[in-house]
């Protein structure tokens, strides 16, 4: 059953960051576009990067944070732990 599920959100976890990483550019390029465009036209843009593009970036990077973290779980890597040798070095 855990390598089911390691199998099907390895996969969901990469290809969601790729597209993720792809939106964020695109709301990069939606500002540029805005700030060359000016007046009400970039106030439109605007609201709606802030209404409704990043708040759906926002959550779909939660929801894969949350994929990811189940991962690495399931596959027991340990990242960040700090790991101290009980044993002490014994100087010649």
């Amino acid at each position: 059953m855990r390598e089911k599920i390691l199998k099907v959100t390895r996969p969901i976890f990469a290809w969601g960051l790729c597209i993720l990483m792809t939106l964020a550019l695109i709301g990069a390029l939606l500002y540029i576009v805005a700030f060359i465009i000016g007046g009400e036209g970039a106030m439109s843009i605007h609201e709606f990067c802030t209404t409704v593009f990043f708040h759906c970036i926002y959550i779909a990077g939660i929801v894969l944070a949350f994929l990811g973290i189940v991962n690495m779980y399931l596959a027991g890597e340990k990242m960040y732990m700090f790991e101290i040798n009980s044993k002490k070095n014994k100087s010649d």
